[in-house]
């Protein structure tokens, strides 16, 4: 069934089924990251609270928000300028590591049909070539072109449309992090400020 299925839908087919492997791959491992580096605690409210033990404890998960929170104790004696400052090129080296992959799963969402209609104007080449060679037509070969290019063109479909939705969702986490590590380290800058006058 599935052997006779890639048969009929040809090399395009290969190429669409490697493709979809892959960009799921890398959704999976996103999805994997973002569930990782959910907030576990509060940072401002343990640096407010002053219990050095959870603090200790929150410094040594590997999320980019106990990272922020470390970066934000190292700089406290500085002024409130340079600390925004040290915020924003942690920030800027935080991004990619937010963003990653999210490029490449895009362009296989605009990918993936494309190549579904690249396969659909193989088998159509295919269906016009054996009418130009045998004169009348032949049903096997005509329903052979024609499964091709409609079996490509589902394929990518398929692919696309998930992978839509879910870099629209992985971007918008993204974005929603970058932007909750930006006003954490804002309101922890301006507690240490209250705490020095």
């Amino acid at each position: 069934m599935i052997i006779d299925f890639l048969q009929k839908g040809g090399p395009v087919l290969y190429v669409i089924i490697g493709l979809s492997i892959v960009v799921f791959t890398l959704i999976i491992e996103r999805l994997i990251f973002f569930y990782k580096i959910r907030e576990k605690n509060d940072s401002l409210s343990l640096i407010k609270g002053g219990n050095e033990k959870a603090l200790k404890e929150a410094l040594k998960d590997k999320s980019p928000l106990s990272r922020l929170l470390h970066n934000c104790l190292i700089n406290r004696n500085l002024s409130g300028e340079k600390q925004k400052e040290e915020l924003k090129l942690f920030i800027m080296k935080e991004e990619p590591h937010l963003l990653r992959f999210l490029d490449f799963i895009a362009v296989s969402t605009t990918a993936a049909p494309i190549l579904g209609l690249l396969g659909t104007v193989t088998g159509m080449i295919k269906v016009f070539d054996a009418l130009s060679r045998l004169g009348s037509p032949d049903a096997h070969l005509l329903a052979k072109g024609i499964s091709e290019a409609l079996i490509t063109t589902e394929a990518g479909l398929v692919v696309a449309l998930p992978c839509l939705f879910l870099h629209n969702f992985l971007a918008s986490k993204a974005e929603t992090y970058i932007s909750k590590m930006r006003h954490l380290g804002l309101r922890i800058i301006a507690l240490f400020e209250n705490e020095s006058r």
